[in-house]
């Protein structure tokens, strides 16, 4: 009785082991989020506390409908929550330099210059200060966005 209390003993060790490694394997892939759809032309909002649809519309001159068809994932443009990153296509919002066109907005953080946004672009800080209307080229802001040709 013995001998066979000891040779349980090592196969329930690994169905242990089995269910763990399994319970694990479960938790991370529920844990996982589904990645966004690539897209082509556009840029990223990371929604804030107390930011709607509407605001981030308006903060990037996109019509709500556009930003719903980008962002399918948010079934509610009156219930978006603090955390979750938008798709904002480009195409919508333009200055006077653009044609009422940018190939992206871009929104300026903290220590950014117009120069460093220009090289990440692939486009002369001019142009980007032209459609935008930037007078100083020394002068943009963290929060602000840009549109870029």
């Amino acid at each position: 009785m013995l001998e066979n209390a000891q040779r349980l003993l090592p196969r329930r060790r690994l169905i242990w082991i089995a269910l763990f490694v399994l319970l694990a394997i479960l938790l991370l892939t529920a844990a996982t989020t589904e990645a966004a759809p690539a897209q082509s032309c556009g840029t990223y909002h990371l929604v804030q506390r107390g930011e709607t649809m509407s605001s981030i519309s308006r903060q990037y001159g996109v019509p709500i409908q556009a930003l719903m068809r980008a962002n399918p994932s948010v079934p509610n443009p009156n219930l978006v929550y603090a955390g979750t990153w938008l798709f904002i296509p480009c195409g919508w919002m333009g200055g006077p330099g653009t044609g009422g066109m940018c190939r992206a907005v871009h929104r300026v953080t903290y220590g950014q210059t117009l120069n460093q946004i220009a090289i990440w672009y692939h486009v002369s800080p001019q142009a980007i200060a032209q459609a935008n209307n930037i007078q100083n080229m020394n002068r943009i802001n963290a929060g602000q966005s840009l549109c870029i040709p």
